[in-house]
Formats: C-alpha cells, structure tokens, sequence
C-alpha cells in the first residue's frame, strides 16, 4: 500500500503507537449488512413489544416471523445494541399479621453471645444458665446482675 510518505506503514504505526492491524481496520471499516440492519430492526421491534423477552424468546419470536438466525448471534446483537431484558417481579406478602393468633415476643434480641465452647456458669459452683449450642458458642438468654454476683 503506497502511503504518499518515506515512511513505511510498519514505521508509522510505531511512531504513532498503534497497531498494523488498527491501521489496516481504520482504512477499510467493516459496515454492517442490510440484511444484518433488518434483523436488527426486527430484533428492536421484538424488544419494544415484549420487554422482558431475553435472546432464547427473542429467537423464538424471530423463527415464528420467519428469520433463520442462531440464539448466539441474537444474543451478541442484542448485547451491542444494549437490549436488555427488563425482569418484573411479582410482590409475594411472605408474612399474615392480621391473624388472631397470639403473637409470641422475640427473645433472641435478649440473648447474648458468650464467645465459650461451653455453657457459662453462674460462681464457682453455681447452676448452668440454660442456653443453646450456635456455631462453636453458646448464646444464653442475659443474666440479671444480682444473680452474677
């Protein structure tokens, strides 16, 4: 290829800091197809009429209208053209409060972690505070200070 200057191609690229093949690809860009434009405009259209579509309906939806195109060509073009799919999720009430069942206080904010691999004991000798084995530690429910001492 004949650049006008001394300089060569090879050259050039080195001086400016970019690559042979950067260069070649700027001269000659690659268009898209016609063919390609359409199915991305059909592809638009799929988007719009059904948003939460990902690539595998969106190719379904492109065979039914009569285009012969593979799930991961539909998948590259979609992400190019940032059509994303659009997740709309339902609202499940997990919990009933208005029930006329008696409602039992939290007592775990009560508990307290005690760090040991065996349950605490009260003095010396004194009687075991119940508790419950959690992970390697016991959580006990708290002690009154006038029973610690």
């Amino acid at each position: 290829m004949k650049t006008g200057t001394r300089l060569s191609v090879i050259r050039m690229c080195e001086v400016a800091g970019f690559s042979r093949a950067g260069y070649y690809r700027f001269l000659d860009p690659v268009k898209p197809a016609a063919a390609d434009m359409d199915l991305r405009d059909e592809m638009q259209k799929i988007a719009l009429e059904w948003p939460s579509y990902g690539s595998r309906r969106v190719k379904r939806e492109l065979h039914a209208r009569g285009w012969e195109v593979n799930r991961k060509r539909v998948q590259r073009l979609m992400r190019e053209d940032n059509l994303l799919c659009v997740v709309k999720r339902k609202f499940v009430v997990t919990t009933d409060s208005a029930h006329g069942l008696r409602v039992y206080p939290n007592r775990a904010a009560s508990m307290i972690v005690t760090g040991q691999t065996k349950p605490p004991r009260l003095g010396p000798s004194g009687p075991r505070i119940t508790g419950k084995p959690f992970g390697g530690t016991w959580i006990a429910p708290r002690v009154a200070p006038s029973l610690a001492s």
